[in-house]
C-alpha cells in the first residue's frame, strides 16, 4: 500500500468534547493537548499500518517514542495516553496503540494513487494520451496526485461516490445548530475548584482524579491550618516517590496527622520495630 503523506484534520476539534475533557484532567492547555493529539495523529498516519503506532511492521511505538516526538516527559505522556484509553480514543491490542476511530474520521479513497495508476495503465492499452495532466512531472514507476486535481470534481468509483455522500451526511449531523434566542439561552454555571483540590495541585503538578474530589473535601475542609497539613502531606508524599494517583493513602496519612514514617501509612519500618522492643524491655526492667 502506498504511503499516504497527509490526513484529515477536523476544525471542530476546537469544540470537541473530549478535547476539553483531557484539559480539564490533564491540567493542560487546549493548545498543548491539540499539538499531542495531532502529532499522534501524524505518527499513525505515517505507520506502515495507518492507524496503528508502529515504526516498522513489527516494531511498535512506545511511550517513550511518543515523549520524545512532542518533547515532553514520559510521565506527561502516559497520563495523556491513559485519558486517551480512558475516552476510548486509544487502545493497546497486540503491543502496539491502535487509534479507534480511524476509519471513520479517515477515508482509504483520500489516497489516489493507485486509481491514478490503473487510469494510465488503461490509457496505454487504448491507445489514448489525451487528459493526461502534468506528465512532464512524472513517471510510470512513481505514480504521483497529479491526476486527483484535474479529476477530483467527479467520483471515479461508486464507493468513493458513496463514502462522499456519508462524509456530507456526518458533516450535516455534526453541525453547529443555530443559535437559541437570548432569551432561551441558558448559561452554564461554572463551579469553583474546592481549596483542597487546589493545596493538591499545587504541591503535586496535577489534579486528583474528579471522584475523589468530595471525599478530599469532606476530610481536609478549608480550614487554613487543615490545609497547610493536607498540603505538606501531599507534597511529602509526591516527594518520597511514592504513587501521586493514590489519594486514599494521601487523605489516610492525613488522617494520622501527616507523614511521619520512613514507610507508607499502614507499614512499620524496622526503626519502629526496634525502637518499640526497647520500650517493652525496658518496661519489663521496672525502669
Amino acid at each position: 500500500m502506498n504511503k499516504q503523506p497527509w490526513f484529515r484534520f477536523y476544525s471542530e476539534m476546537l469544540a470537541d468534547r473530549k478535547i476539553e475533557y483531557l484539559c480539564r484532567q490533564t491540567g493542560h492547555p487546549k493548545a498543548l493537548v491539540i499539538g499531542i493529539w495531532s502529532t499522534i495523529l501524524a505518527l499513525a498516519n505515517d505507520s506502515p499500518q495507518r492507524g496503528v503506532l508502529l515504526l516498522t511492521e513489527e516494531i511498535p511505538l512506545t511511550i517513550v517514542d511518543l515523549a520524545r516526538e512532542t518533547g515532553l516527559n514520559r510521565e506527561t505522556i502516559e497520563n495523556f495516553v491513559t485519558e486517551l484509553e480512558r475516552l476510548g480514543m486509544m487502545k493497546m491490542h497486540n503491543f502496539a496503540y491502535c487509534l479507534l476511530n480511524w476509519d471513520r474520521r479517515q477515508f482509504a479513497s483520500d489516497n489516489s494513487t493507485d486509481r491514478v495508476r490503473a487510469w494510465r495503465a488503461q490509457q496505454k492499452r487504448n491507445g489514448d494520451n489525451t487528459g493526461e495532466c502534468n506528465d512532464d512531472n512524472t513517471d510510470d514507476g512513481n505514480v504521483t496526485e497529479t491526476l486527483q486535481d484535474c479529476y477530483s470534481n467527479t467520483p471515479e468509483t461508486e464507493t468513493e461516490a458513496e463514502t462522499e455522500a456519508e462524509t456530507e451526511d456526518s458533516a450535516a449531523k455534526t453541525a453547529t445548530p443555530a443559535k437559541p434566542p437570548p432569551k432561551a439561552r441558558r448559561t452554564r454555571q461554572k463551579t469553583s475548584t474546592p481549596e483542597a483540590v487546589k493545596v493538591f495541585r499545587a504541591n503535586s503538578a496535577r489534579y486528583p482524579p474528579k471522584a475523589w474530589y468530595d471525599e478530599i473535601v469532606a476530610k481536609v475542609g478549608d480550614n487554613p491550618a487543615s490545609l497547610e497539613l493536607w498540603g505538606k502531606t501531599v507534597k511529602s508524599w509526591v516527594g518520597k516517590g511514592w504513587n501521586p494517583q493514590n489519594v486514599e493513602g494521601m487523605l489516610e496519612a492525613y488522617s494520622n496527622g501527616g507523614i511521619k514514617k520512613r514507610g507508607p501509612p499502614g507499614k512499620t519500618t524496622n526503626v519502629d520495630a526496634n525502637i518499640e522492643a526497647g520500650k517493652e524491655w525496658l518496661k519489663s526492667k521496672g525502669l
